[in-house]
């Protein structure tokens, strides 16, 4: 949008890293050139800002696919990245998505687990295995976990609650527009892990088809039995 070329923007970003005192970068990233690698760009940012705290990234089209090697790099600039408190990632890429994508995020969200200071995590994306969100759960207790993602990966997330393998206490779940007949087997995933969960204080439940009946049900029955949750909260849409 600023009319610049690639490489000037490259070279903006990594300005940006050097302020002194820089808190919070908030990148857009869409398709460019073949050989255009955003990612790297960001990473080196990312390095060079040593008092950055909060990180957002929006990405479209198939940049996500094109630049692997950049993706690793922020994977270790995030490793290395002590203060980071705050961490958002929206991808876009579902109507192109292919089966050799959806692990194409791992490496980032695996890195989140070694920031320290890390307390909110906010991730929608279709190109993330169940083994990454899998990961994402054991983020330490204190982080806030917002999470926008397909039927399949809800039931992920569910499974794990079952379990007894989510770290975290305060967990919002989120899904895009799907079948209603989806949208409630996905509840009702979680409505039966929250039977035996003992570790969720706060769940928050967002669905843009709104709730069935059926869905409610089950939750409803479920939280007659979780001794453990302190709060609830049903929405009928995904952003606020």
């Amino acid at each position: 949008d600023l009319g610049i070329s690639e490489h000037e923007w490259v070279l903006l970003v990594n300005a940006l890293g050097m302020i002194r005192d820089i808190q919070k970068l908030d990148f857009k990233c869409i398709a460019g050139s073949r050989g255009f690698h955003p990612f790297q760009a960001v990473a080196d940012a990312v390095n060079n800002a040593q008092s950055l705290n909060k990180l957002d990234m929006d990405v479209e089209d198939e940049i996500l696919f094109r630049d692997p090697s950049g993706l690793a790099a922020l994977a270790n600039a995030l490793r290395e990245h002590s203060v980071l408190q705050e961490f958002t990632w929206f991808d876009f890429m579902c109507t192109r998505l292919k089966a050799t994508h959806i692990t194409s995020l791992d490496p980032v969200l695996h890195a989140l687990s070694a920031c320290p200071r890390l307390r909110k995590a906010t991730i929608m994306t279709e190109c993330a295995s169940a083994t990454a969100m899998k990961n994402l759960l054991q983020l330490q207790s204190a982080a806030d976990l917002y999470l926008i993602l397909g039927k399949e990966r809800w039931l992920v997330v569910a499974e794990e609650i079952r379990q007894g393998r989510c770290n975290v206490r305060n967990l919002d779940l989120a899904m895009n527009r799907r079948a209603e007949s989806d949208a409630t087997e996905a509840v009702k995933a979680v409505a039966s892990a929250i039977r035996l969960d003992r570790n969720l204080e706060h769940l928050h439940l967002r669905m843009q088809n709104g709730f069935t009946d059926e869905a409610g049900v089950a939750l409803a029955e479920a939280l007659t039995v979780n001794t453990t949750l302190r709060k609830i909260r049903l929405s009928a849409t995904v952003h606020e």
